[in-house]
């Protein structure tokens, strides 16, 4: 570049900085690019680079490079940059207080997200403008400056400020002192100048690099004093401190008279990795006791303020107290490790924090390099602390717990005992993480955005048996807080659909199961159902229900372009209906079903030469076609906002099937069937479009998770050999019937649960990213499920359990519509009672057998004690078939169809709650629901008063009819009773239909007891 066309650009740029003129900015660094490799000055971070033509081509999703040199705090880079031509524009971007360890620190973005914003964006800072009126033009080449300079964050293109942002914390300093490169696309740049300011801008705040040194120091785990004459006080808390009992070096160091020293000596106890602070997870909350430091630092640095060991510790201090367990901390312990290990009581502990984000960031993005990387940090602090549980379990070590649990096959059945063993290892995760994690608003320490992917596993084991109290509380304790805090109208606000419908859909949904007749959750995820189909969906131009954009909630659609369309995560959102469907809601069916049959025409269809049966990646709002805006073809990867997502589109139509009974669902997965076993196996890459290219699109149809379940919905066995080459274990038990192979995988799972808990628990970061390991094995063990509960799955379980406890056992070895067997055994010394509640038998009478195993004359083939059958009538889903089941003993029961009982197609549901009754001056007022799928007959409501152990009635309240509820709006009406029996502190019981004169969808909600 000419330089009076530099010089111009730059006193343009400058005059655009408010009070700023250009002699006090000095050019301190530049790079022209003029050379073919990327030198010494500068560190890739992640991405690919690239010299070509005197100017560097960065590309790669979140491709980042940053300079080699560091800088002062008010700083100011300039660049040349055009959108690489052969991408969509997306991110011209900066990054200032960058490192070469955690990559850009504050994000200057211009046309990010893929190019539909302008936003400055890191540590603390969220500035967005969505509707900028300037964005990425490809072929231009823009002059670009971001500057950081006192609290301001100013970002210009060619002279005119885009955005700028103010903070009152701003980050720099070692650790954040590098400036650097951004894209998410590829860009090409060139005249790469760094200025700092002559002078420090008057706002800028004086940065510490070190702590000062004092009398105490550090001797490898030793505390030392440097005074000839440290009082007695002082040595009795070294000594404690060394002998390692830190409590009491901590109430002795509080007592030592000289404030410098004591609160010194305060701070190398808490920063001790021996010592145990209570872990904090709330986002936004500091760790109490380490905040508590922080007030004493600060108090004392007010009192003294000429003091430079104060004023630096209570800076440090105010950073200690951020050290919690979110991610939220990450910034504090960059900057306490920044300040190196010398005088530093905090280095250790912050290193420790530091490890723990670093790792849990390396699970969220699969980057085991990140992972080891703070592994090997652990393994020095390891090295001083070599006690220290948590670190033994980061390294890799397996360190038991509650080894009371380990599986007794000396005594019990191996299957039994290891399955057992399973259950309650995973019962007890999930109890730890509710008793030491869950606050009061539900959360449970990773944000409810990530606590929500907990559910998916959660809520498997959570619904196998009544013994699981603890656990039942806290999930619904978390789905309060979800719906409370989060949603508004039963959904998330607006975002990516992969993570707007994540707080509704993994946990509304499956409420309708755990809290089986609770009219809350029927009508909470009715309420999601009708957002969805008011605000996110309509019908396209081809008459089937479509969502809008790629990004929606419950204020809108993003309907840019660019924004995407349809997608097969979109499946995520339609759970909703799912399980509306699965509860009775006709109108829930039809929208789920048409929304299939949209995609259904669009697999089937060969326009533009696309296979029969795969999905296209998009569908587009309003056309309903495949083609994006602006005539690119249905397979150009930079127009889809996700890719091929067809596999939730697959299991979309298993379950539209599962709905329906109509093979056209089934269709579209037997064609990607036939083409991805086709062989040979195809290897390598296409061009996009190309035959071969589309066979490869469809490798997602052969998922066991399909494959079982073709063969649970259909019976056919033509799939089962890809079942079998990879699926869960009670997957390949359903292919291959082979029951002994499949009781001999428990000891896996048991095994699998057997070690570090703290680090399946306490130690989470990322609660997204640890699921219960085994979790479907054990749940379709004791459920006859061959499919998770998360997305669009299809709900296969048969069987859940009333139970006292988990001590016990089960097996479905068949799960038909007309026949269950189960193989059950109690861990207990006496009998059980034990209710099987029935998910999927036919209304009907069945025999019920049951009755000891015994060994049969082949190793193939058993024989059976049973006792005396009996005939046992099931009428409606979840009705409970109560038995008594004998200590230590392997016990079959099965029940079998004797004669099927027609019952109406639709009924009603009425549906109280205790939540439902508001109590004032003798008056009783009641809200009545009808969450079933017929209008219900005129009934009663029966109020009775508890006198000491017998219940009284008190009074009758007629209910009138009441229709289904109807476009997803919920149905009830109020219903009020005066008595002077209703007195405050009374307990009371409400019945509705106590006479039980109609048929209902589930009568578990027909009553309910309060205090009044």
């Amino acid at each position: 570049m000419a330089v009076w066309k530099l010089l111009a650009v730059v006193f343009v740029v400058f005059a655009g900085v408010v009070g700023v003129s250009a002699d006090q900015w000095k050019l301190v660094w530049q790079d022209n690019f003029d050379r073919s490799e990327l030198g010494t000055d500068w560190y890739l971070v992640t991405g690919e680079v690239l010299l070509q033509s005197g100017r560097l081509l960065l590309k790669g999703a979140g491709a980042t490079v940053v300079t080699e040199r560091t800088f002062a705090a008010d700083v100011r880079i300039e660049f040349d940059a055009e959108a690489d031509p052969k991408t969509q524009p997306c991110d011209l971007s900066a990054t200032i207080a960058a490192s070469k360890e955690f990559g850009y620190g504050y994000l200057f973005a211009f046309g990010g997200a893929n190019n539909q914003v302008n936003q400055i964006l890191g540590f603390g800072v969220t500035v967005v403008d969505s509707k900028p009126k300037l964005l990425i033009k490809l072929g231009r080449v823009y002059h670009i400056a971001a500057i950081k300079e006192g609290k301001r964050l100013v970002y210009t293109v060619d002279g005119e400020k885009i955005l700028e942002a103010s903070t009152d914390d701003p980050v720099s300093g070692p650790g954040f002192d590098r400036v650097g490169l951004v894209t998410w696309a590829g860009m090409l740049v060139d005249n790469f100048r760094v200025y700092e300011r002559t002078v420090p801008h008057p706002d800028t705040p004086a940065c510490i690099s070190h702590l000062p040194s004092v009398s105490l120091y550090r001797d490898g785990r030793f505390l030392r004093c440097s005074s000839e004459n440290p009082g007695d006080e002082l040595v009795k808390a070294l000594a404690a401190f060394n002998m390692r009992n830190y409590q009491e070096a901590l109430t002795r160091f509080r007592s030592v008279c000289d404030p410098v020293t004591s609160l010194v000596g305060q701070a190398w106890v808490l920063g001790d990795l021996g010592y145990g602070e209570k872990l904090q997870y709330r986002v936004g909350c500091a760790n109490e006791e380490f905040a508590e430091l922080y007030r004493r630092f600060d108090a004392a640095s007010k009192a003294f303020p000429d003091s430079e060991v104060l004023r630096a510790y209570a800076i440090a201090t105010k950073w200690f107290s951020q050290l919690v367990m979110n991610r939220s901390g990450m910034l504090a312990a960059r900057r306490l490790v920044a300040l190196g290990e010398e005088n530093n009581p905090f280095y250790h502990k912050a290193k420790l924090y530091l490890a723990r984000y670093h790792y849990w960031n390396g699970a969220e993005a699969g980057n085991e390099t990140m992972k080891q990387q703070a592994r090997s940090w652990m393994a020095k602090l390891l090295e001083l602390w070599p006690e220290n549980v948590v670190l033994r379990q980061y390294i890799g070590e397996k360190v038991p717990w509650a080894e009371d649990l380990i599986a007794d096959t000396s005594c019990h059945p191996a299957w039994a005992a290891y399955l057992r063993e399973a259950y309650a290892r995973q019962l007890r995760i999930m109890e730890r993480f509710i008793k030491e994690r869950q606050a009061p608003d539900g959360q449970l320490g990773g944000g409810y955005g990530d606590d929500v992917e907990l559910m998916r596993t959660w809520m498997q084991i959570a619904c196998i048996s009544s013994s699981s109290q603890i656990v039942r509380a806290g999930i619904a304790k978390l789905a309060e807080g979800v719906w409370t805090n989060v949603l508004r109208n039963g959904f998330a606000e607006l975002g990516d659909v992969e993570h707007s419908a994540e707080p509704s859909a993994d946990v509304i949904p499956t409420m309708l199961l755990l809290d089986y007749g609770n009219p809350l959750w029927v009508e909470r995820n009715l309420t999601s159902c009708k957002t969805i189909h008011d605000v996110c969906m309509g019908l396209d131009e081809k008459g089937y229900p479509r969502f809008k954009s790629a990004e929606i909630g419950w204020n809108g659609a993003n309907t840019n372009p660019r924004a995407g369309g349809d997608t097969g995560y979109h499946a995520r959102a339609m759970k909703h209906f799912i399980w509306q469907a699965w509860w009775g809601d006709e109108d829930s069916k039809d929208w789920f079903v048409r929304w299939c049959d949209g995609w259904l025409a669009a697999a089937m269809s060969r326009r533009q030469d696309k296979l029969r049966g795969l999905i296209p990646f998009t569908i587009w709002y309003p056309s309903g076609d495949i083609t994006p805006p602006g005539g690119a073809s249905w397979y150009d990867s930079s127009w889809h906002y996700y890719g091929n997502m067809g596999g939730m589109i697959y299991d979309s139509f298993l379950c539209a099937y599962y709905l329906t009974q109509n093979r056209k669902f089934l269709e579209p997965f037997c064609i990607a069937m036939d083409v991805v076993t086709k062989g040979p196996l195809l290897d390598g890459s296409y061009q996009p479009g190309s035959i071969e290219w589309q066979r490869q699109q469809m490798m997602s149809a052969d998922s066991p998770q399909r494959t079982a379940l073709y063969k649970w919905l259909t019976g056919e066995n033509v799939y089962d050999e890809y079942t079998l080459r990879f699926g869960d274990p009670v997957q390949k038990y359903l292919a291959s019937s082979d029951l002994e192979s499949f009781l001999s995988t428990f000891k896996a799972v048991a095994e699998s649960n057997r070690y570090n808990l703290e680090l399946q628990t306490t130690e989470v970061l990322s609660t997204d990213r640890s699921a219960l390991r085994g979790a479907l094995t054990v749940f379709g063990a004791y459920t006859g499920a061959v499919t998770d509960l998360r997305d669009a799955s299809t709900p296969t379980f048969s069987v859940t359990y009333d139970s006292p406890d988990e001590n016990f056992a089960a097996v479905v070895t068949e799960s038909k519509p007309t026949r269950l067997r189960i193989l059950l055994y109690s861990f207990h010394d006496r009998p059980i009672r034990l209710g099987l509640r029935t998910w999927r038998l036919l209304p009907g009478t069945y025999v019920l057998n049951q009755g000891e195993l015994l060994r049969g004359e082949y190793k193939f083939q058993n024989r059976y004690c049973w006792i005396e059958p009996r005939v046992v009538r099931i009428l409606r889903r979840a009705d409970t078939v109560w038995m008594t089941l004998p200590p230590r003993k392997v016990w079959v029961v099965d029940l079998r169809l004797q004669t099927e009982i027609n019952v109406p197609l639709k009924m009603p549901d009425l549906a109280i709650s205790p939540r439902d009754v508001a109590f004032s001056q003798n008056t009783l007022t009641v809200l009545v629901h009808n969450i079933g799928s017929a209008e219900s007959a005129q009934s009663w409501l029966s109020v009775q008063v508890k006198d000491k152990s017998k219940w009284r009635r008190v009074g009758r309240i007629p209910v009138p009819e009441i229709a289904p509820p109807k476009n997803f709006v919920p149905s009830f009406v109020r219903v009020s009773l005066t008595a002077a029996e209703l007195i405050q502190g009374k307990t009371c019981r409400i019945i509705l239909d106590p006479e039980n004169e109609q048929s209902e969808v589930c009568e578990m909600n027909n009553s309910a007891t309060f205090e009044l």
